[in-house]
């Protein structure tokens, strides 16, 4: 009787500890499927604020009716005229029944503050013409650019030249892609030219597009590529550096009314 009793014990236990295993399986899946679904439903989220933050936008510049394009107007610096606030950061969204979604704010880098180092944020959008664009640039412009030879790797990219050497990097194992001889899709595919860094490829990124038709809009352009610009076309680097001082200096009055810089 008392084997009995101790073998019932024993079963009982190894019932309770195979039920106690099932529960916490179950709770763990249960625990897995709540985070799944709360990132589904935090991702549906990001979706309809990143696309209201776009359709905002797209609205705003939809009001802008003049024929230049200039850093102090509303869709450039998110600065209301009459409100005086900036009427794309932190805009509500909300869905059928009133609930909020979340928030959304439309901004861009515009530069690096030189009093503290700081990112300078504006809230808008960045005129793709205040950059070079990489696919027009002349070759003097991508030699102020990117250090020598890169500069010429990256024309020969974009062009139909070539490189001694050129035969050795391209369509090889590490490198197992043709020389493109042809424009930019975009500015991230300058890591497949020859010779490109990350460290060369994240100095220049921020002054560089494939938009455009390869002309500088004065209005927006910032000094570090109006800089350039000026550097490739007079000798003197100090005459650059006063040029483009003075070019941002007379903007901060008003807006250059005029061809843009070629």
């Amino acid at each position: 009787m008392k084997n009995n009793r101790g073998t019932i014990l024993i079963i009982t236990m190894w019932i309770m500890a195979i039920l106690a295993l099932l529960a916490i399986g179950i709770a763990f899946r249960m625990s897995l499927e709540l985070k799944l679904i709360r990132f589904d439903t935090n991702r549906l989220k990001a979706g309809y604020l990143a696309r209201s933050g776009i359709n905002y936008f797209l609205s705003e510049l939809e009001k802008d009716n003049n024929n230049f394009d200039a850093l102090k107007e509303t869709w450039s610096n998110g600065s209301d005229s009459v409100s005086k606030k900036f009427i794309f950061e932190g805009v509500p969204l909300t869905d059928d029944t009133n609930s909020s979604i979340g928030t959304f704010t439309v901004s861009y880098v515009s530069g690096i503050n030189a009093e503290d180092g700081k990112s300078q944020y504006f809230y808008g959008a960045m005129d793709e013409e205040r950059k070079i664009n990489i696919n027009k640039a002349s070759l003097e412009i991508l030699k102020k650019l990117f250090p020598e030879p890169l500069a010429t790797y990256v024309d020969n990219w974009r062009g139909n030249g070539t490189s001694p050497g050129d035969e050795g990097y391209y369509e090889i194992p590490e490198h197992p892609y043709k020389q493109k001889h042809g424009a930019f899709n975009s500015i991230e595919e300058l890591m497949m030219v020859r010779d490109m860094t990350p460290e060369v490829f994240l100095s220049v990124k921020d002054k560089i597009t494939v938009f455009g038709d390869g002309r500088i809009n004065l209005n927006t352009v910032n000094f570090d590529v109006l800089k350039i610009l000026f550097e490739s076309a007079v000798a003197d680097e100090g005459a650059a550096d006063e040029l483009a001082t003075a070019m941002i200096a007379y903007r901060r009055n008003d807006s250059v009314d005029g061809d843009d810089l070629n």
